[in-house]
């Protein structure tokens, strides 16, 4: 199989994959914590406050709530509940559901769909640097087969509309597994700080990233190890 027909099939899947995405970003209804991530990014872009959502790094916030402007929401930083949080972190709940969907003019549905939006283009990406790194091991076909297995998952269908962290975080940290392999083929100025950006990016998008200071060296040290040259 020649590598453009692989390269179309892969696309086509991964249009699919997009279409299916696209309608569950339209017309599903929030899952229960998408209301409070995209309201926590909007305040942190747009207000500089983190007392929302803290247990969450901003990156991959700030990249959400780029199709919200300041004036999407009409929010009240003067009531009780709000200036309550940092001591009752569970009244920031009650916070967002009285802002998003008890407070006139505010429309919810709309606010979380552009999140959404933003939030669905990676997990496409997510789906081509799949089929990328099977082609590069093994072939055409791998790359193929790849691409079908992520986008016809219905873990991927179902996270990839949301406003939340984990695809995103999915990708970036195959993106560091990719780096890491081509970094044990050779290396080389720019894979070694591509390796040290994406770590710092994955901590930027969920605490666990910083899991990486165990798993990046050990893997070097597996690599170095090994009786091949660098």
């Amino acid at each position: 199989m020649s590598q453009r027909t692989a390269v179309l099939i892969s696309a086509a899947l991964l249009a699919v994959f997009a279409i299916i995405s696209w309608t569950a970003v339209c017309t599903k209804s929030p899952a229960y914590d998408e209301p409070y991530h995209a309201l926590a990014a909007w305040v942190q872009l747009h207000h500089h406050d983190y007392r929302i959502d803290p247990e969450d790094p901003p990156l991959w916030m700030y990249w959400a709530t780029l199709l919200n402007g300041r004036e999407a929401i009409s929010a009240d930083f003067s009531n009780e509940v709000w200036h309550s949080i940092p001591q009752q972190m569970q009244r920031q709940w009650y916070w967002c559901v009285q802002t998003l969907y008890r407070t006139a003019g505010n429309d919810a549905e709309k606010f979380i769909t552009r999140c959404r939006m933003m939030m669905l283009p990676w997990a496409v990406v997510l789906g081509a640097l799949v089929g990328h790194w099977a082609f590069r091991i093994k072939g055409s076909l791998a790359g193929i087969v790849a691409v079908a297995l992520f986008a016809l998952d219905p873990n991927f269908l179902a996270h990839s509309p949301l406003m939340k962290n984990d695809v995103i975080f999915a990708l970036a940290m195959l993106g560091l597994m990719c780096t890491l392999w081509r970094v044990g083929q050779q290396l080389t100025w720019p894979r070694l700080l591509g390796l040290a950006v994406l770590c710092g990016l994955l901590i930027c998008v969920k605490f666990s990233g910083f899991l990486l200071a165990i798993i990046v060296p050990a893997i070097l040290l597996l690599r170095a190890i090994l009786p091949r040259p660098w």
